[in-house]
């Protein structure tokens, strides 16, 4: 293993655009739901983000995707929503309902709000920084 991968421990991790309001959002929420602290998070701008995708071939859409990585799979768009939903056991109903719509209706939703989402919010230049509190969640 080398410093640009992720640790066994990392996972699963959430790749998220850090310079994405939305996504930003996304990620605080998510936080906020996830007690149990079992997801990690790193910007898809970065080095180990960037070096995964490529060792791993993820199919990236022009606009980006939300990524959940674990060990030995991953998921990305709405799927990747909705797991991560399920891992922070937020809402069974969410997901279940969430499940019902077509996949590729989901991600037709997804992929339009991506394509979008600038000119929803401005995009950042720079990537805040978590909490003091969350800081450790980010790798």
């Amino acid at each position: 293993m080398n410093s640009q991968t992720f640790k066994p421990e990392d996972y699963p991790v959430v790749l998220f655009d850090s310079q994405c309001l939305i996504c930003d959002g996304f990620v605080k929420q998510v936080i906020k739901w996830d007690q149990d602290e079992a997801l990690k998070f790193s910007g898809l701008q970065s080095t180990k983000a960037i070096y995964e995708i490529n060792r791993r071939g993820i199919p990236m859409p022009k606009d980006g995707s939300v990524v959940l990585l674990f060990e030995d799979r991953y998921a990305t768009e709405s799927d990747a929503v909705i797991e991560i939903v399920e891992i922070t056991g937020t809402s069974s109903l969410l997901s279940t309902l969430l499940r019902k719509f077509p996949k590729i209706w989901r991600d037709s939703l997804y992929r339009w709000v991506a394509q979008n989402r600038y000119r929803f919010y401005k995009k950042r230049d720079h990537c805040p920084l978590p909490e003091p509190s969350e800081a450790g969640r980010f790798v």
